[in-house]
């Protein structure tokens, strides 16, 4: 039973930790309960994650899974995916195996979720790495959106850019690039980015109110 571990160590200390508890649980055939705060080392260290709220499980599944298919809305929330926002349902084309949302009056197409009527209210998410940088001259792809970049953050060789789609809060899309294709590429603050939407990675989630309230609270364009 480790309850958070690694919680105060300094950060050279906790990588070296991190790779022996690798090792150690790869020689080990013996169960694990690893109570962390931190997705990283979730992600890096088990078999399967489970998400608590209140006393309640939420989800349990494996990392890549609870990440890029969260059960809920609450679930996106609290594993910290950026890419959370609120659109409608319009219609659904099973021949081809796609559901087309209306996000800031805009088509966005989904892989075929029928579970969801046309004129549904629904939450949808996108993990950071569903979002793609395209070219200039890529701007006709289909989910592809111009967006303002208003933050990027770089460490460790890599960074992890927001963007804003028509200037607006609540539809700021987060992904993650090398740092020196940011650097080529020149995306710092208010520099304008093309992005694509991956269909494949576009997930549906019931309405949450708490979701839908803070997408409303963040939804005017920035000054």
């Amino acid at each position: 039973m480790l309850d958070e571990p690694f919680s105060a160590v300094d950060q050279v200390t906790r990588r070296k930790l991190l790779r022996q508890l690798i090792e150690l649980r790869r020689s080990l055939a013996i169960p694990i309960v690893l109570v962390t705060h931190d997705l990283e080392e979730a992600s890096l260290l088990a078999d399967r994650m489970t998400v608590l709220h209140h006393g309640r499980t939420l989800q349990s599944a494996p990392p890549d899974e609870m990440l890029t298919r969260p059960a809920s809305a609450l679930v996106a929330r609290l594993t910290d995916q950026p890419n959370l926002f609120v659109g409608k349902v319009l219609q659904h084309l099973p021949a081809s195996d796609t559901t087309i949302l209306e996000w800031l009056g805009q088509p966005l197409l989904a892989t075929h979720q029928p579970q969801f009527a046309p004129g549904d209210a629904v939450c949808w998410v996108v993990p950071e790495a569903g979002v793609v940088l395209v070219r200039e001259h890529q701007v006709e792809r289909e989910n592809t959106f111009l967006a303002e970049v208003s933050e990027r953050l770089a460490w460790r060789g890599h960074a992890t850019v927001t963007a804003l789609v028509a200037g607006r809060r609540d539809a700021a899309l987060s992904f993650a690039i090398g740092a020196s294709v940011a650097q080529r590429r020149g995306i710092v603050p208010g520099s304008r980015v093309p992005l694509q939407v991956q269909k494949a990675a576009v997930r549906l989630l019931p309405p949450d109110p708490a979701t839908v309230a803070q997408v409303a609270a963040q939804g005017h364009p920035r000054p």
